[in-house]
This record gives structure tokens, sequence and C-alpha cells, in this order.
């Protein structure tokens, strides 16, 4: 599938929310409702990086507009999976890290590596399954991984990996209940 069909699809999904819409209603949750247009320009943003050359120039534009609008990181060589949703798209950094499918994130949360000093070429980012929600104000760091039906609590760090669905909360985080989708 060409980088352009899977951003109309991707668009279709998280902005439009798998909705038939007007043309007014289309233009209301790309350009002014905060939790979708923050979507929409991510998308763009790595649509742009994907095409490679001197949309490259491009995508770090549209990477500034996020910064100065929201407050949010969102680096273009991090991988989401479809049906991304934020709600409330302050102060979030998404760095090097692979997210899998419907994946929801809360305000002032950081993903990344915990590289601290020199750069490092061998990036090893968090890797994110589906179905995962973090909540407000948590960090996930380093190489860890969390499988997929996780909801991370408010104001937690996940520093080691999460094998088995559930609920987790704390500092560092520990296991609080089973995760019931129903």
């Amino acid at each position: 599938m060409s980088e352009y069909r899977k951003y109309k699809e991707l668009i279709k999904i998280e902005v439009y929310l798998n909705q038939k819409c007007s043309l007014l209603k289309k233009i209301q949750h790309k350009y002014f409702t905060p939790n979708t247009n923050v979507v929409y320009l991510i998308r763009r943003q790595q649509l742009f990086w994907n095409l490679k050359g001197l949309f490259r120039l491009y995508s770090k534009l549209i990477y500034l507009k996020i910064y100065r609008k929201y407050n949010c990181c969102v680096f273009p060589d991090a991988i989401i999976g479809k049906g991304l949703h934020i709600h409330h798209p302050i102060g979030i950094v998404i760095g090097h890290c692979n997210i899998g499918d419907n994946f929801t994130i809360m305000q002032n949360c950081t993903i990344g590596e915990k590289n601290i000093g020199e750069y490092s070429r061998n990036r090893t980012g968090p890797k994110i399954g589906n179905n995962v929600t973090i909540g407000v104000n948590s960090c996930i760091l380093g190489a860890v991984s969390i499988t997929n039906n996780v909801v991370i609590g408010a104001n937690s760090v996940v520093n080691k990996s999460v094998n088995e669905s559930g609920i987790y909360a704390g500092t560092p985080i520990k296991f609080l209940s089973k995760y019931d989708k129903g």
C-alpha cells in the first residue's frame, strides 16, 4: 500500500472517527478540535517523513507547528499503528518507539529512550502492543516492552517490561488487577 493511501486510511479512522462527515464536520475535526487536529498533524508529519528527500524538511516544519501549538513533541520516526487517540494534546513527548494499534495517551506523558549523554545510533526505545492506554503524567522509558491490553495508571513510571495484560500503576509500576475489556 502506498504511503498516501495508508495516510488517507489513518485520517479516516483517527480524525473522522470512521464516520461519514459533511465537509464542515471534516474541517472542524481537522483544524478546530484539538485532539483530532494534533493527530491529523502527526499523521501528516509522518507521511512527509516517510516520503524522504525534501519532504523531510516539510515534516520538520510540521513538527515545529505541533510543538508551538500544543507543546507536544512527536518524533517523525516513531512507528505508531492505526487507532491513535490523544485526549488532551498538551505536554506529550513520543520519541523513538514502536507503538501498536488502538493506542490512547493522556496529557503530560513521555515515551522514549533512556539515553543520557551522547546520542546513540543503537536506538532502543519502548515497544508497546495493541489496545494500550497511558494515564496522565506517566513515563515509559528505556528498552521496555508492553504487551497487549494494558492500562497504565496516572503518575506511573514504566522502567521494566510488562508481560501480562492488566492494569498497572505506581512508581515503579506494579500490577493492580486484570483488565476486563467488557
